[in-house]
């Protein structure tokens, strides 16, 4: 039996359990109108992505649509906050600890 593990967005509705399901409400909350609130829920939604996440993800299509969100979707979540950067997600996906290559190459 497995475990399924779910998150969610703070001060949103939405609920997710996989990397593929974050991306979707990713691109849901960038298609609503702007406003302040749409903006902080785009930058709180790339923040709470767990890194044991991505270790869990066997869908390998999952995570580079993950990396594509992150590198171009929408400048909250393309450039966390200063402060934030460091241990935001986006750096272990795009960047200095293990490149997305050695991710992918992984299963």
């Amino acid at each position: 039996m497995t475990t399924r593990y779910e998150y969610r967005t703070p001060s949103t509705r939405l609920w997710w359990s996989n990397v593929h399901e974050w991306c979707d409400f990713g691109y849901m909350l960038n298609r609503r109108r702007f406003s302040r609130k749409r903006n902080r829920d785009l930058e709180t939604h790339a923040m709470c992505m767990p890194t044991e996440m991505i270790y869990r993800e066997v869908d390998l299509a999952a995570i580079d649509l993950a990396l594509r969100f992150y590198r171009h979707g929408p400048i909250s979540i393309s450039r966390p906050q200063r402060g934030a950067r460091q241990s935001s997600v986006h750096r272990y996906l795009c960047g200095a600890d293990e490149p997305a290559c050695c991710i992918t190459s992984r299963a």
